[in-house]
């Protein structure tokens, strides 16, 4: 008998537990805060420019070969500001005329973002070139009409 009221009991208790459980839809789902966190401010674009990546924009005021694009195009600053050495289609800036921005340490720590092909480009061609320079550090460098 006893037995058969301990069977009875946990087949009440799994009767109830499926009659009460919610449903998928029922649910309960995490609570946004009621403050959302401030968003951080969006980056600001503080220059833009464009220029032309020429042959003498490749090699250091020592005559060494430059590989990596980034170090060519802040040649290319250095040319056109230090050097006068000038394409026809490079543009003055607010950024890189900064003795500091184009030679310093800083440089080396902005995040250089290069557009589709434009990396390969200015390592193997002569592009065209739009910059633009954001107030984050973020330098992002494209092939000048994409």
């Amino acid at each position: 008998m006893l037995k058969r009221i301990a069977i009875v009991a946990v087949l009440a208790c799994l009767v109830s537990a499926c009659t009460t459980s919610k449903r998928p839809e029922q649910e309960s789902r995490v609570a946004l805060p009621a403050k959302a966190a401030e968003p951080t401010a969006a980056p600001k674009l503080i220059d833009t420019y464009t220029t032309h990546i020429g042959d003498k924009d490749k090699y250091d005021n020592n005559g060494k070969r430059l590989v990596e694009a980034r170090e060519i195009v802040l040649q290319d600053r250095r040319n056109y500001y230090d050097f006068n050495i000038r394409d026809p289609n490079d543009r003055q800036d607010r950024f890189f005329n900064s003795k500091t921005n184009r030679w310093g340490d800083t440089t080396t720590v902005y995040d250089w973002q290069f557009g589709r092909g434009a990396e390969y480009e200015v390592q193997k061609g002569n592009p065209n070139l739009k910059v633009q320079v954001y107030d984050n550090g973020h330098i992002n460098v494209k092939i000048q009409g994409n």
